[in-house]
C-alpha cells in the first residue's frame, strides 16, 4: 500500500527485499452489536444505506482499513469512521453499540464475542477459517471485495542466496509442524500457513494486485 500513500519511501520492497517463507495468516473478522439484530453482511449493507447518519465503524489501520475503504466506495456507503489510537479497545464500544461495525483481528474480538454482545457476521477470508469454521467467509457472504488475509512471513536482503532462503524456509516448515507451535499460533488468531519461497512470492504478488485494484476503486494513483 505504501507506494499509493507516500511520496517518498526510504525503501523499495522489490529492490531491497526478497521473500523467504510465509508463516501464518492473520484472521480478520467483521462484526456488529448483537442488539442490532443483523445476521449477515447483506443485512448490514442494507441497514447502513438506510441509516447512514446513525452508523459509524472502527477498523484496524493498514491493510484492513484499505480493503474496507474500497468496500465502502463500491457499495456506496456513507458511514463515519471512528479513529482509534488502539483499535483493540473498539470491541467494547461495539458491544455497547457506540459503533455499529468493527473490522479487525478475530483474536481481538473473540472475548467480546464470547460475552454475547457482538455478532461476527463473516471472516475476511476467501474460505472458512480453520479456527472459526462456524462463521462464513466474506466470499460466501457475497462480498469477495472484502477479502483481507494478511500474510505474515520472513523476508531477507535482496542479495541473500536462493540456497540460504530455501534452507531457512525448510527449517520454518519443520517448526510449524510442531502441534504446540500451531496451538499457540491458533490462540493468537493467526494460524500457521506455511509457504515456501515460491508460494510466498506468489502470495505477495497476489496481494499487491489486490491493493492495485482497490487503489483504482479509490482513485488513488501510485505515487512512486
Amino acid at each position: 500500500m505504501h507506494p499509493y500513500m507516500h511520496d517518498n519511501l526510504p525503501y523499495d520492497p522489490e529492490r531491497d527485499l526478497t521473500p523467504i517463507a510465509g508463516v501464518a495468516q492473520v484472521q480478520i473478522a467483521i462484526a456488529v452489536p448483537t442488539k442490532l439484530g443483523l445476521n449477515s453482511l447483506k443485512e448490514f449493507v442494507d441497514f447502513a444505506k438506510k441509516n447512514s447518519d446513525k452508523v459509524s465503524y472502527g477498523v484496524a489501520p493498514g491493510f484492513s482499513e484499505f480493503v474496507f475503504d474500497g468496500f465502502k466506495r463500491k457499495q456506496g456507503l456513507k458511514i463515519a469512521k471512528v479513529p482509534y489510537r488502539d483499535i483493540t479497545t473498539s470491541p467494547a464500544d461495539l458491544g455497547e453499540g457506540r459503533i455499529q461495525l468493527g473490522m479487525m483481528s478475530y483474536a481481538a474480538m473473540r472475548s467480546t464475542e464470547e460475552l454475547g454482545t457482538i455478532k461476527i457476521l463473516a471472516m475476511n477470508s476467501a474460505k472458512r477459517s480453520q479456527i472459526a469454521s462456524n462463521i462464513p467467509s466474506v466470499v460466501e457472504a457475497g462480498f469477495p471485495g472484502l477479502v483481507a488475509s494478511p500474510i505474515l512471513g520472513l523476508v531477507g536482503p535482496r542479495d541473500m542466496t536462493r540456497a540460504i532462503r530455501e534452507k531457512i524456509a525448510s527449517d520454518i516448515g519443520e517448526v510449524l509442524k510442531d502441534p504446540k507451535v500451531r496451538e499457540r499460533l491458533n490462540a493468537s488468531g493467526q494460524p500457521a500457513a506455511f509457504m515456501d519461497v515460491e508460494q510466498f512470492s506468489l502470495g505477495i504478488s497476489e496481494q499487491k494486485d489486490q491493493v492495485a485494484r482497490i487503489a483504482k476503486i479509490l482513485n488513488m494513483p501510485r505515487r512512486q
